[in-house]
């Protein structure tokens, strides 16, 4: 269900960007820092889903089980390495698919990381000032 639906809200009520496994890269980010400096979004909101075919196809890359990506997949989804490798580190006996959902919650994580650190207009309207 489309979030301005949920909401009942209009053209640029709530701005939301979509991409595949919600990683926050340098168009993500400016449209976030858009959002934020000229539509004046209130609120930030990083979002992951339960089974999230792009954080699954990394594990399975990294674990030589996935198919072939196809030619610009991997430039978007390489920022979702970390945040599965973090997962496994986190959960050692963990192994296969059982860590996706661990890699998930982790990729949100990752994407605020990458999102803080290379947005310093971003960071500071955080609450707690990360700088």
């Amino acid at each position: 269900m489309p979030v301005e639906r949920i909401f009942d809200s209009g053209v640029m009520d709530i701005f939301v960007i979509r991409v595949a496994g919600n990683v926050c890269d340098t168009d993500e980010i400016g449209s976030i820092e858009y959002g934020l400096a000229h539509v004046n979004t209130p609120v930030l909101v990083v979002l992951g889903h339960t089974q999230c075919g792009a954080v699954t196809a990394v594990a399975h890359a990294i674990h030589g089980t996935g198919h072939a990506l196809e030619r610009n997949i991997p430039a978007l989804v390489d920022n979702i390495i970390p945040a599965v490798k973090r997962a496994e580190s986190l959960n050692p006996g963990i192994t296969s698919d059982e860590i996706i959902p661990y890699a998930i919650i982790e990729n949100v994580w990752q994407g605020i990381e990458d999102l803080f650190m290379n947005s310093p207009s971003t960071r500071n309207k955080a609450p707690n000032n990360f700088d």
